[in-house]
């Protein structure tokens, strides 16, 4: 397994120094305190007050030390919070190539371009549903959108679960299920349910392109890819009746439980 770093994270070096030049700024004033107790103890008339002093004080700053320095570690390796329902987590996408005016947008066999210049504000993908027997009319809905900012491309999309939808809004992944997992690297980011199962993929698949792969919901409507890759429509009581495969995506691409595989792609 290759592991990839985060687009935010610092390099392990960085992180080091860090940790270590804030173990030095804690112990130097330790250390010192700890002289002027010792100086002040001795000068103590009662010696069994001395005693009681010099402990408690000594407990009082080794616990306050191991307290920080469990914080510092557990930021240096960059543990994330138990899952919960309804956390927040955050990804950014790749910047944009310099000078590109266009971009494609993907999911399934559907497509959109987009001139970068017109996604200041986000632009709605649609896709049409046909009206069963109305002589070719058809329901539009709109299951994502794109908007440029800090020149990357964001897809604000609402994923569909049997209650409430998973949003990611501006890279912000929402209300994520308990036991549901987000990982993500530089350039993909993964959504799978508490069985390990791919629920939302999105890739920076080329110099100008992003794919969007999963399960998605607009309304009362559910847009899901086939085997073919094709967008198949269902409205969502047929959802959560089981009108679609329990498997939408064949594969994932990370390796789980993020807590220990963070960026890190899966190895058959």
């Amino acid at each position: 397994m290759a592991e990839t770093e985060p687009a935010n994270r610092p390099p392990p070096w960085k992180r080091l120094c860090s940790l270590l030049w804030d173990l030095v700024c804690l112990f130097a004033p330790v250390l010192d305190a700890t002289r002027k107790i010792w100086k002040w103890s001795r000068e103590e008339a009662d010696g069994m007050r001395r005693g009681w002093h010099l402990f408690l004080i000594l407990a009082a700053l080794i616990a306050g030390g191991s307290f920080y320095i469990g914080c510092r570690v557990q930021k240096f390796y960059d543990l994330p919070p138990d899952d919960k329902k309804g956390k927040t987590d955050q990804w950014q996408p790749p910047e944009l190539v310099k000078g590109m005016h266009q971009v494609v947008v993907k999911f399934g066999d559907a497509f959109a371009i987009y001139e970068v210049k017109d996604l200041t504000n986000p632009v709605p993908f649609e896709v049409r549903v046909p009206i069963m027997y109305s002589g070719g009319q058809f329901l539009s809905y709109h299951p994502f959108s794109s908007h440029v900012k800090d020149n990357r491309l964001y897809i604000d999309v609402e994923i569909a679960t049997k209650t409430k939808p998973i949003q990611i809004k501006g890279g912000k992944i929402i209300d994520l299920p308990e036991g549901w997992q987000a990982n993500m690297n530089s350039n993909v980011i993964e959504i799978v349910s508490s069985e390990v199962i791919p629920v939302f993929q999105e890739f920076y698949a080329g110099t100008n392109q992003f794919t969007i792969k999963g399960t998605l919901r607009s309304g009362d409507m559910i847009f899901y890819l086939d085997g073919r890759n094709m967008v198949r429509p269902v409205y969502f009581q047929s959802y959560l009746e089981g009108e679609t495969p329990d498997r939408i995506l064949p594969d994932q691409y990370f390796a789980y439980p993020v807590s220990e595989f963070p960026g890190v792609l899966y190895n058959k």
